[in-house]
């Protein structure tokens, strides 16, 4: 069982501690919590706990959790977390952190940045988020998330769903940020961030995303905005 625990100061680069607890009888009693890999997520100065995501163009905030997701090799117990980052740029936005623990959780490698978003645009525009992990049966890993790569001075902004994949092996192996690779576009055009759903305090791309590994192939569900300008979920799958 993972948890997250972490205090919110009035500042915005806050460090949080992932850590694990571990059952060896089937959840009737737990072991102390053990550190996990140091998130280090850039978070609202509010009282909310959302990661600070905003619209490149205007700062609109964006309504996207910190939540980090979770993932296991069937294979050989490698458990593996990605989360939202800010060391990758110096904490001036978030990228997408991937660390993986081969015994268990005891110890957990450097934090790597897997998102594929270039480096040579816009600041803003480099902001990746809300990260979901899945493990195929064959030990392949494939995360998806969200860029601004697109957007220009024009008016609204592009947004995309992304999918990187890695095929770990002794030669390439998770923790090195060359074996992340096969990146596929998942929405088929970019949609406006500013024609989706307002809810409360910013954009909000919807409850029902995830990633799953079947036959052979991930099949995702994301929040994006149609032809009609109407916030929906997709579905896309894609060969592994």
């Amino acid at each position: 069982m993972f948890y997250i625990q972490f205090q919110k100061p009035n500042q915005p680069i806050t460090s949080q501690s992932l850590q694990l607890m571990r059952s060896g009888d089937k959840g009737r009693t737990w072991s102390a919590p053990l550190p996990g890999p140091a998130m280090q997520t850039i978070l609202r100065q509010d009282s909310s706990g959302f990661t600070l995501t905003v619209d490149p163009d205007n700062g609109q905030l964006v309504r996207d959790t910190d939540n980090p997701s979770f993932g296991v090799d069937s294979r050989n117990g490698n458990l593996y977390a990605v989360w939202e980052d800010g060391r990758f740029s110096n904490f001036q936005y978030n990228e997408i952190a991937f660390s993986m623990s081969s015994d268990g959780g005891f110890t957990w490698s450097s934090p790597i940045r897997v998102n594929q978003t270039p480096g040579n645009i816009p600041a803003l525009n480099r902001q990746a988020f809300y990260p979901i992990i899945a493990v195929s049966p064959n030990g392949t890993i494939g995360v998806t998330y969200y860029d601004f790569r697109f957007n220009t001075p024009a008016a609204g902004v592009p947004t995309d769903n992304w999918l990187v994949q890695c095929h770990p092996s002794p030669t390439s192996p998770a923790t090195d940020p060359a074996s992340w690779a096969n990146e596929t576009r998942l929405t088929s055009a970019s949609f406006n961030l500013e024609s989706l759903c307002f809810v409360l305090d910013g954009f909000f791309f919807g409850d029902y995303l995830g990633l799953a590994s079947a036959g052979g192939r991930f099949v995702s569900v994301f929040g994006a905005v149609d032809q009609d300008n109407i916030t929906r979920i997709f579905y896309r799958s894609v060969e592994q």
